[in-house]
Protein backbone atom coordinates (compact mmCIF):
# COMPACT_ATOMS: atom_id res chain seq x y z
CA UNK A 1 0.00 0.00 0.00
CA UNK A 2 2.92 2.67 1.06
CA UNK A 3 4.50 1.82 -2.26
CA UNK A 4 1.06 2.72 -4.37
CA UNK A 5 0.66 5.55 -2.49
CA UNK A 6 4.56 6.70 -3.57
CA UNK A 7 3.31 6.26 -6.95
CA UNK A 8 0.38 8.57 -6.86
CA UNK A 9 2.26 11.15 -5.20
CA UNK A 10 4.91 11.42 -7.52
CA UNK A 11 2.09 11.17 -10.44
CA UNK A 12 0.45 14.03 -8.27
CA UNK A 13 3.80 15.68 -8.43
CA UNK A 14 4.71 15.48 -12.03
CA UNK A 15 1.00 16.75 -12.81
CA UNK A 16 2.06 19.76 -10.52
CA UNK A 17 5.09 20.54 -12.70
CA UNK A 18 2.92 20.12 -15.87
CA UNK A 19 0.35 22.57 -14.74
CA UNK A 20 2.71 24.89 -13.10
CA UNK A 21 4.94 25.54 -16.30
CA UNK A 22 2.24 26.60 -18.20
CA UNK A 23 2.15 30.01 -18.97
CA UNK A 24 -0.54 32.33 -16.28
CA UNK A 25 -1.86 35.70 -17.27
CA UNK A 26 -2.54 35.89 -13.42
CA UNK A 27 0.23 36.57 -11.03
CA UNK A 28 2.28 33.95 -9.15
CA UNK A 29 1.95 34.28 -5.36
CA UNK A 30 3.36 31.48 -3.22
CA UNK A 31 1.94 30.69 0.55
CA UNK A 32 1.06 28.56 2.66
CA UNK A 33 -2.06 28.17 5.19
CA UNK A 34 -2.72 25.53 8.40
CA UNK A 35 -6.36 25.27 8.71
CA UNK A 36 -8.22 23.29 11.25
CA UNK A 37 -11.60 22.53 11.78
CA UNK A 38 -14.68 20.54 10.94
CA UNK A 39 -18.11 20.67 11.82
CA UNK A 40 -20.58 19.05 13.89
CA UNK A 41 -24.50 17.43 14.71
CA UNK A 42 -26.15 16.73 17.55
CA UNK A 43 -30.13 16.88 17.42
CA UNK A 44 -31.21 13.22 16.62
CA UNK A 45 -33.24 12.38 19.66
CA UNK A 46 -34.65 9.01 18.60
CA UNK A 47 -31.10 7.52 18.20
CA UNK A 48 -28.68 9.63 20.03
CA UNK A 49 -26.36 9.64 17.24
CA UNK A 50 -24.08 12.43 16.45
CA UNK A 51 -21.87 13.13 13.96
CA UNK A 52 -18.54 15.12 13.47
CA UNK A 53 -15.64 15.81 10.70
CA UNK A 54 -12.03 16.70 12.75
CA UNK A 55 -9.78 17.78 10.10
CA UNK A 56 -5.88 19.41 9.97
CA UNK A 57 -4.55 20.53 6.81
CA UNK A 58 -1.58 22.36 4.97
CA UNK A 59 -2.08 24.15 1.42
CA UNK A 60 0.78 25.22 0.06
CA UNK A 61 0.45 27.86 -2.88
CA UNK A 62 2.71 27.90 -6.00
CA UNK A 63 0.99 30.69 -7.94
CA UNK A 64 -1.98 32.12 -8.21
CA UNK A 65 -3.43 29.15 -9.87
CA UNK A 66 -1.40 26.17 -8.34
CA UNK A 67 -2.08 24.52 -4.67
CA UNK A 68 -0.98 21.52 -2.68
CA UNK A 69 -3.64 20.34 -0.21
CA UNK A 70 -2.18 17.58 2.60
CA UNK A 71 -4.15 17.01 5.41
CA UNK A 72 -5.47 13.95 7.87
CA UNK A 73 -9.24 13.65 9.46
CA UNK A 74 -11.52 12.08 11.16
CA UNK A 75 -15.04 12.16 9.94
CA UNK A 76 -17.96 10.00 11.63
CA UNK A 77 -21.14 10.49 9.95
CA UNK A 78 -24.18 8.28 8.56
CA UNK A 79 -22.86 9.26 4.78
CA UNK A 80 -19.14 8.51 5.49
CA UNK A 81 -20.04 5.14 7.04
CA UNK A 82 -16.94 5.46 9.66
CA UNK A 83 -14.77 7.19 11.80
CA UNK A 84 -11.29 5.71 10.44
CA UNK A 85 -8.04 8.34 10.43
CA UNK A 86 -7.48 9.28 6.88
CA UNK A 87 -4.43 10.97 5.30
CA UNK A 88 -5.03 12.68 1.98
CA UNK A 89 -3.38 14.78 -0.65
CA UNK A 90 -4.71 16.86 -2.78
CA UNK A 91 -3.66 19.16 -6.20
CA UNK A 92 -5.94 21.81 -6.68
CA UNK A 93 -5.78 23.90 -9.83
CA UNK A 94 -7.80 26.86 -9.24
CA UNK A 95 -9.37 28.26 -12.57
CA UNK A 96 -12.02 30.70 -10.98
CA UNK A 97 -10.61 32.56 -8.78
CA UNK A 98 -12.96 34.76 -6.45
CA UNK A 99 -10.77 36.99 -4.88
CA UNK A 100 -7.45 38.35 -6.30
CA UNK A 101 -5.28 40.11 -4.29
CA UNK A 102 -2.38 42.51 -5.13
CA UNK A 103 0.49 40.75 -2.50
CA UNK A 104 -0.34 37.63 -1.42
CA UNK A 105 -2.50 34.51 -1.86
CA UNK A 106 -6.22 34.27 -1.49
CA UNK A 107 -6.58 30.12 -1.25
CA UNK A 108 -10.23 31.06 -2.80
CA UNK A 109 -12.03 29.98 -6.02
CA UNK A 110 -13.92 27.19 -7.35
CA UNK A 111 -10.95 24.02 -7.80
CA UNK A 112 -10.32 20.63 -9.88
CA UNK A 113 -8.28 18.54 -8.30
CA UNK A 114 -6.64 15.25 -8.33
CA UNK A 115 -7.36 13.41 -5.11
CA UNK A 116 -5.36 10.71 -3.37
CA UNK A 117 -6.23 9.16 0.34
CA UNK A 118 -5.84 6.09 2.67
CA UNK A 119 -6.28 4.86 5.78
CA UNK A 120 -4.05 5.91 8.89
CA UNK A 121 -6.01 4.25 11.75
CA UNK A 122 -9.16 1.79 11.85
CA UNK A 123 -11.98 4.11 14.16
CA UNK A 124 -12.77 2.84 17.47
CA UNK A 125 -15.54 5.10 18.73
CA UNK A 126 -19.34 4.25 17.93
CA UNK A 127 -19.82 5.10 14.42
CA UNK A 128 -23.57 4.06 13.88
CA UNK A 129 -26.78 3.91 15.88
CA UNK A 130 -26.83 -0.11 15.90
CA UNK A 131 -22.88 -0.55 16.18
CA UNK A 132 -21.20 -2.48 18.93
CA UNK A 133 -19.77 -0.27 21.37
CA UNK A 134 -16.92 -1.28 22.28
CA UNK A 135 -15.61 -2.71 18.64
CA UNK A 136 -17.62 -0.58 16.15
CA UNK A 137 -15.67 -1.76 13.15
CA UNK A 138 -15.97 -5.52 13.53
CA UNK A 139 -19.74 -4.82 12.10
CA UNK A 140 -18.27 -3.16 8.76
CA UNK A 141 -18.36 -5.49 5.26
CA UNK A 142 -15.69 -3.03 3.89
CA UNK A 143 -12.70 -1.71 5.43
CA UNK A 144 -11.04 0.67 3.44
CA UNK A 145 -7.68 0.69 1.96
CA UNK A 146 -7.30 3.57 0.10
CA UNK A 147 -8.86 5.81 -2.82
CA UNK A 148 -8.33 8.10 -5.55
CA UNK A 149 -10.17 10.07 -8.14
CA UNK A 150 -11.11 14.03 -8.61
CA UNK A 151 -12.62 16.70 -6.84
CA UNK A 152 -14.33 19.63 -7.72
CA UNK A 153 -15.14 22.27 -4.86
CA UNK A 154 -15.15 25.97 -4.09
CA UNK A 155 -12.56 27.49 -1.35
CA UNK A 156 -13.32 30.80 0.46
CA UNK A 157 -9.70 31.49 1.96
CA UNK A 158 -9.70 28.62 3.47
CA UNK A 159 -12.48 29.24 6.04
CA UNK A 160 -14.83 27.38 4.01
CA UNK A 161 -14.11 24.35 1.68
CA UNK A 162 -17.02 22.03 -0.03
CA UNK A 163 -17.67 19.95 -3.06
CA UNK A 164 -18.06 16.61 -4.65
CA UNK A 165 -15.50 13.50 -5.01
CA UNK A 166 -15.91 11.28 -7.63
CA UNK A 167 -13.27 8.16 -7.84
CA UNK A 168 -12.23 4.77 -6.80
CA UNK A 169 -11.81 2.68 -3.08
CA UNK A 170 -9.98 -0.28 -2.65
CA UNK A 171 -11.01 -2.03 0.18
CA UNK A 172 -11.16 -5.14 2.37
CA UNK A 173 -14.34 -6.80 2.18
CA UNK A 174 -15.23 -9.46 4.45
CA UNK A 175 -17.79 -11.97 2.65
CA UNK A 176 -18.63 -13.91 5.18
CA UNK A 177 -17.40 -16.21 8.56
CA UNK A 178 -16.33 -19.90 9.37
CA UNK A 179 -16.54 -20.50 13.54
CA UNK A 180 -13.70 -22.73 13.33
CA UNK A 181 -11.42 -21.03 10.69
CA UNK A 182 -12.43 -17.42 11.13
CA UNK A 183 -13.37 -14.67 8.88
CA UNK A 184 -13.10 -14.56 4.83
CA UNK A 185 -12.16 -11.38 2.95
CA UNK A 186 -11.51 -10.46 -0.52
CA UNK A 187 -9.68 -7.72 -2.08
CA UNK A 188 -12.17 -5.11 -3.63
CA UNK A 189 -12.21 -2.24 -5.91
CA UNK A 190 -15.22 0.04 -6.27
CA UNK A 191 -16.05 3.51 -7.77
CA UNK A 192 -17.27 6.19 -5.01
CA UNK A 193 -19.34 9.18 -5.44
CA UNK A 194 -19.55 11.38 -2.60
CA UNK A 195 -19.51 14.73 -0.99
CA UNK A 196 -17.41 17.09 1.43
CA UNK A 197 -17.48 20.31 3.11
CA UNK A 198 -16.16 21.83 6.57
CA UNK A 199 -15.00 24.52 8.43
CA UNK A 200 -11.76 25.81 9.49
CA UNK A 201 -9.69 28.28 10.83
CA UNK A 202 -7.15 29.80 8.48
CA UNK A 203 -3.57 30.52 10.48
CA UNK A 204 -0.98 32.19 7.94
CA UNK A 205 -3.95 34.18 5.67
CA UNK A 206 -2.96 37.76 6.38
CA UNK A 207 -5.56 38.92 4.12
CA UNK A 208 -8.16 36.29 6.30
CA UNK A 209 -9.68 39.04 8.80
CA UNK A 210 -10.00 41.77 6.40
CA UNK A 211 -11.94 39.34 3.58
CA UNK A 212 -13.80 38.26 6.49
CA UNK A 213 -14.75 41.79 7.65
CA UNK A 214 -15.69 42.81 3.96
CA UNK A 215 -18.22 39.33 3.89
CA UNK A 216 -19.83 40.04 7.00
CA UNK A 217 -20.50 44.04 6.20
CA UNK A 218 -22.57 42.49 3.35
CA UNK A 219 -26.18 41.82 5.63
CA UNK A 220 -28.71 39.84 4.04
CA UNK A 221 -31.59 42.50 3.94
CA UNK A 222 -34.76 40.45 1.64
CA UNK A 223 -36.10 39.19 5.27
CA UNK A 224 -36.10 35.26 3.96
CA UNK A 225 -33.40 32.69 3.38
CA UNK A 226 -33.46 29.37 1.29
CA UNK A 227 -30.87 27.02 3.34
CA UNK A 228 -29.66 23.88 2.03
CA UNK A 229 -27.60 21.91 4.05
CA UNK A 230 -23.86 20.98 3.07
CA UNK A 231 -23.11 18.72 6.28
CA UNK A 232 -22.35 15.26 5.91
CA UNK A 233 -24.81 15.35 2.32
CA UNK A 234 -24.66 11.65 0.27
CA UNK A 235 -22.51 9.06 0.00
CA UNK A 236 -22.85 6.14 -3.10
CA UNK A 237 -20.56 2.94 -3.14
CA UNK A 238 -20.67 -0.98 -3.52
CA UNK A 239 -20.77 -0.29 0.62
CA UNK A 240 -23.94 1.43 0.44
CA UNK A 241 -26.28 4.45 0.06
CA UNK A 242 -25.96 6.92 2.47
CA UNK A 243 -27.75 10.22 2.11
CA UNK A 244 -28.94 13.11 4.50
CA UNK A 245 -30.67 15.78 2.44
CA UNK A 246 -31.53 18.99 5.13
CA UNK A 247 -33.51 22.15 3.76
CA UNK A 248 -34.85 24.98 5.26
CA UNK A 249 -36.98 28.08 5.01
CA UNK A 250 -36.99 31.58 7.39
CA UNK A 251 -38.63 34.27 7.24
CA UNK A 252 -38.42 37.57 9.30
CA UNK A 253 -41.70 38.48 11.24
CA UNK A 254 -41.77 41.99 10.31
CA UNK A 255 -39.03 44.51 11.98
CA UNK A 256 -39.50 42.81 15.80
CA UNK A 257 -36.49 40.90 15.60
CA UNK A 258 -38.72 37.21 15.70
CA UNK A 259 -38.18 35.11 12.45
CA UNK A 260 -40.27 31.26 11.95
CA UNK A 261 -37.25 28.88 10.65
CA UNK A 262 -38.96 25.50 9.43
CA UNK A 263 -36.96 22.65 8.88
CA UNK A 264 -36.66 19.05 7.41
CA UNK A 265 -34.39 16.62 6.98
CA UNK A 266 -33.84 13.27 6.00
CA UNK A 267 -31.48 10.24 7.19
CA UNK A 268 -31.88 7.65 4.20
CA UNK A 269 -29.28 4.28 4.54
CA UNK A 270 -28.98 0.67 3.48
CA UNK A 271 -25.74 -1.23 3.50
CA UNK A 272 -24.78 -4.68 4.65
CA UNK A 273 -23.27 -5.27 7.68
CA UNK A 274 -22.09 -8.33 10.64
CA UNK A 275 -23.88 -9.18 13.84
CA UNK A 276 -21.37 -9.18 16.21
CA UNK A 277 -21.33 -11.26 19.82
CA UNK A 278 -19.76 -11.53 22.65
CA UNK A 279 -19.31 -14.54 24.97
CA UNK A 280 -20.26 -13.93 28.79
CA UNK A 281 -17.01 -16.18 29.73
CA UNK A 282 -14.30 -15.67 27.20
CA UNK A 283 -15.31 -12.51 25.76
CA UNK A 284 -14.41 -13.23 22.67
CA UNK A 285 -16.61 -12.18 19.49
CA UNK A 286 -18.57 -14.22 17.36
CA UNK A 287 -19.93 -13.04 14.10
CA UNK A 288 -22.37 -13.76 12.20
CA UNK A 289 -21.63 -16.64 9.34
CA UNK A 290 -22.86 -13.88 6.73
CA UNK A 291 -23.30 -9.96 6.02
CA UNK A 292 -27.07 -8.81 6.58
CA UNK A 293 -28.99 -5.74 4.81
CA UNK A 294 -29.73 -2.80 7.34
CA UNK A 295 -31.62 -0.15 6.12
CA UNK A 296 -33.04 2.38 7.81
CA UNK A 297 -35.27 5.54 7.21
CA UNK A 298 -35.87 9.25 9.05
CA UNK A 299 -37.54 12.02 8.64
CA UNK A 300 -37.57 15.04 10.56
CA UNK A 301 -39.80 18.10 10.30
CA UNK A 302 -38.53 20.91 12.61
CA UNK A 303 -40.17 24.10 12.93
CA UNK A 304 -38.70 26.71 15.27
CA UNK A 305 -39.21 30.31 16.38
CA UNK A 306 -36.11 32.29 16.48
CA UNK A 307 -35.44 36.12 18.36
CA UNK A 308 -32.21 37.93 17.04
CA UNK A 309 -30.79 40.15 19.37
CA UNK A 310 -29.45 42.36 16.67
CA UNK A 311 -32.77 43.54 15.34
CA UNK A 312 -32.47 47.20 17.12
CA UNK A 313 -29.76 48.26 15.12
CA UNK A 314 -31.10 47.43 11.42
CA UNK A 315 -32.62 51.15 10.71
CA UNK A 316 -33.96 50.10 7.69
CA UNK A 317 -35.28 46.55 5.18
CA UNK A 318 -36.38 44.86 8.46
CA UNK A 319 -34.47 41.77 9.82
CA UNK A 320 -31.59 40.41 8.38
CA UNK A 321 -31.39 36.82 10.23
CA UNK A 322 -28.08 37.28 11.64
CA UNK A 323 -26.49 38.00 14.56
CA UNK A 324 -27.22 35.91 18.28
CA UNK A 325 -30.18 34.35 18.83
CA UNK A 326 -32.75 32.49 20.99
CA UNK A 327 -35.14 30.01 19.92
CA UNK A 328 -37.93 28.01 20.80
CA UNK A 329 -38.12 24.59 18.94
CA UNK A 330 -40.03 21.19 18.39
CA UNK A 331 -38.93 18.05 16.54
CA UNK A 332 -41.26 15.77 15.17
CA UNK A 333 -39.51 12.79 14.01
CA UNK A 334 -40.98 9.62 11.97
CA UNK A 335 -39.71 6.51 10.48
CA UNK A 336 -38.63 3.09 9.79
CA UNK A 337 -35.67 0.47 10.64
CA UNK A 338 -35.59 -3.35 8.87
CA UNK A 339 -33.02 -5.60 9.16
CA UNK A 340 -33.19 -8.64 6.81
CA UNK A 341 -31.66 -11.26 8.34
CA UNK A 342 -32.39 -14.78 8.88
CA UNK A 343 -34.88 -13.52 11.42
CA UNK A 344 -36.70 -10.45 10.11
CA UNK A 345 -36.60 -7.78 11.72
CA UNK A 346 -38.92 -4.32 11.37
CA UNK A 347 -39.34 -1.18 13.80
CA UNK A 348 -41.64 2.04 13.20
CA UNK A 349 -41.67 5.01 14.89
CA UNK A 350 -42.67 8.10 15.48
CA UNK A 351 -42.31 10.39 18.43
CA UNK A 352 -42.05 14.80 19.28
CA UNK A 353 -39.56 16.76 21.09
CA UNK A 354 -39.67 20.22 22.60
CA UNK A 355 -37.50 22.50 24.01
CA UNK A 356 -35.13 25.66 23.15
CA UNK A 357 -31.77 27.25 23.46
CA UNK A 358 -29.12 29.61 21.95
CA UNK A 359 -27.45 29.76 18.47
CA UNK A 360 -25.51 32.93 16.42
CA UNK A 361 -26.30 32.88 12.38
CA UNK A 362 -24.08 34.76 10.24
CA UNK A 363 -23.72 34.65 6.00
CA UNK A 364 -20.27 34.35 5.31
CA UNK A 365 -18.53 34.62 2.15
CA UNK A 366 -20.21 34.37 -1.10
CA UNK A 367 -23.53 32.32 -0.46
CA UNK A 368 -22.93 30.55 2.22
CA UNK A 369 -24.64 30.73 6.13
CA UNK A 370 -22.47 29.55 9.42
CA UNK A 371 -25.17 28.45 12.03
CA UNK A 372 -23.95 27.12 15.53
CA UNK A 373 -26.62 26.53 17.85
CA UNK A 374 -27.22 24.60 21.23
CA UNK A 375 -30.69 23.26 22.80
CA UNK A 376 -32.31 21.66 25.40
CA UNK A 377 -34.85 19.42 24.18
CA UNK A 378 -37.26 16.89 25.95
CA UNK A 379 -39.30 13.94 25.01
CA UNK A 380 -41.22 11.65 26.56
CA UNK A 381 -38.24 9.40 27.67
CA UNK A 382 -35.90 11.82 28.55
CA UNK A 383 -34.14 15.33 28.54
CA UNK A 384 -31.63 15.58 25.57
CA UNK A 385 -28.70 18.42 25.18
CA UNK A 386 -28.18 18.69 21.58
CA UNK A 387 -26.32 21.19 18.71
CA UNK A 388 -24.27 21.87 15.97
CA UNK A 389 -22.24 23.90 13.55
CA UNK A 390 -24.03 24.02 10.70
CA UNK A 391 -23.10 25.54 7.07
CA UNK A 392 -25.63 25.79 4.28
CA UNK A 393 -25.92 27.37 0.67
CA UNK A 394 -28.61 29.71 1.16
CA UNK A 395 -30.55 31.61 -1.55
Amino acid sequence: MIKQALVILYLLLNSFHSLASEPDTLPRKSGIIFKLGGYGIGDNLHTSFNSFALASQFEIAFGEKITVNLGASIVEGLTFYSNDLIFSADLRYYFKPIYILKRSRTFSGTYLAPSFYMIGAEGAANELPFSNKDFPEDNRTYVMNYGAGFKIGQQYQGFIDFGLFAGIEKAREYTGTNYNHGRYFKSSVYPMVSSYGKLAIPVGNKEFNTLLKANLDQKNHKGQLIKFGLNDAFSFSKKGAFIHPKIAYEKALGNSGLSMNIGTESIIYRAKYFDVAFEEVSGSPTFSEKPFLHQYLEFVFTPQLRYYFSHKNIKKNGSNLEGVYLHSSAQLRSGTEEVKRNIWYYDKFSEASFGGGLGTQHLLMGNILLDVHASLFRNKNRTFFGGGIDFSWVK
